[in-house]
């Protein structure tokens, strides 16, 4: 054992004592203390620096909850501890909501999104929140429900005629013969 400062990269881990080293963008192991300790302006200058540690862009910032986020180099494409998705408003950092995805709008792309508040799907334009296939007004947003099966946009069950809605898929809205056609 030995001090940190006395280390190379590809040793610098644990000093003299157990204290915890780490690597400075300056090209130095160091003893850690504190994240800001070091003004790593990118993702891995931080992290050498220690695991707890990302970027703001100017210095090294806890890792910690989106909220804790104060530039937006540190708040986007990161998530919090609790793995939520951080996103940035423009002003603040905050957990990524259903509404703040705008990688599509089909059901599959915005599925892809780990929210907070749950799953999302799309409402046909942008996405939003997973929920009960009755709910949704359009039959570009009736897809999936917040139970994860499939809604149809169709007549109620039984009748030919009336008013089309959203609804939860049934066996008999499957048009098959096959065991694959209906299973699928």
């Amino acid at each position: 054992m030995n001090q940190c400062s006395n280390y190379d990269k590809d040793s610098c881990s644990v000093g003299i004592n157990k204290t915890t080293c780490g690597w400075l963008p300056t090209n130095a192991c160091a003893e850690f203390k504190l994240c800001s300790d070091a003004k790593g302006t990118s993702w891995s200058d931080c992290f050498a620096w220690n695991s707890s540690c990302i970027s703001d862009g100017t210095a090294c910032v806890p890792y910690g909850d989106c909220g804790s986020y104060l530039k937006p180099l540190s708040c986007e494409g990161n998530y919090d501890t609790a793995n939520n998705a951080c996103f940035w408003t423009g002003t603040a950092c905050r957990i990524t909501k259903c509404s703040d995805v705008t990688t599509g709008a089909t059901d599959g792309a915005c599925v892809t999104n780990i929210v907070k508040e749950g799953v999302c799907t799309t409402n046909g334009t942008s996405c939003v929140l997973r929920a009960a296939c009755t709910t949704y007004s359009t039959e570009a947003a009736c897809t999936v429900g917040s139970d994860g099966f499939p809604c149809i946009y169709s007549l109620p069950v039984g009748t030919t005629t009336g008013n089309k809605s959203c609804r939860p898929k049934e066996c008999t809205d499957i048009l098959g013969t096959s065991n694959d056609q209906c299973v699928g």
